[in-house]
């Protein structure tokens, strides 16, 4: 089952986090689901600088 990404956007902020949000259309639904749509959501806060020295 191949999946066709319809959605992809990426923000990488000022002080070092990362936002991404992924979609993708499916030619069925998954085992479970009744719409044929899959995402991802992925936040990766800032680092402190301390946090680097330990």
């Amino acid at each position: 089952m191949k999946a066709n990404l319809i959605y992809r956007h990426r923000m990488d902020f000022d002080d070092g986090a990362i936002l991404e949000i992924v979609a993708w259309l499916l030619p069925m639904p998954v085992a479970g689901c009744t719409h044929h749509f899959v995402s991802a959501f992925l936040w990766i806060p800032r680092i402190e600088d301390n946090l680097l020295r330990q």
